[in-house]
């Protein structure tokens, strides 16, 4: 058992050494401009929403493909993942703006595709399912790598507005994946 696990771990740095055997992305890099996205996000006490960690589902629009000031839309859904109540449950309606695509040749032995670092900003607009009450955020996205087909986000921080003008709270989006459909 014990050389099992010696054995794994040996593979594993292996693997991780070598680069990856160069081959075409999935499929074309443009234009895709329809998909769907996944996340685990969490917020501070004084949003008003109710402690829990919320996963958010929904789909993207992004209809220009461009590798400056490229913008899309999406809507969706966040929920709690434990103690699910309907307090918890919000429709996401947003937007977001890729400042620029910057190529990232150092990881592209190390994907399938080019990879690009996409910085973001962002604004969404939270509404409860009874629409009785909503919350906007704006979102800035440092740590945002775009494949041919894809997008992933890491760390995106979100400052809340609510309806008095000023900060009221914040959120951390600590994972998002996006996959392009068409």
């Amino acid at each position: 058992m014990k050389m099992r696990f010696q054995l794994s771990k040996m593979m594993i740095v292996i693997i991780l050494l070598f680069p990856a055997v160069k081959s075409g992305a999935l499929g074309t890099e443009k234009p895709w401009w329809i998909g769907i996205y996944a996340g685990t996000c969490g917020f501070s006490e004084n949003t008003g929403l109710p402690e829990a960690e919320y996963l958010s589902a929904g789909i993207f629009v992004e209809p220009l493909s461009v590798h400056v000031f490229n913008p899309a839309l999406k809507c969706g859904v966040i929920f709690p993942i434990a103690h699910c109540r309907k307090e918890g449950v919000l429709f996401q309606f947003g937007g977001e703006l890729t400042l620029i695509d910057i190529p990232a040749s150092g990881l592209r032995d190390r994907f399938y595709a080019a990879m690009c670092i996409s910085p973001a900003v962002g604004a969404d607009y939270l509404v409860s399912t009874d629409f009785q009450s909503a919350l906007f955020d704006v979102s800035i996205s440092p740590l945002r790598f775009r494949a041919g087909d894809g997008v992933l986000t890491l760390c995106s921080l979100h400052v809340f507005i609510i309806e008095s003008p000023g900060f009221e709270g914040w959120g951390l989006v600590l994972f998002e994946a996006a996959l392009f459909l068409f």
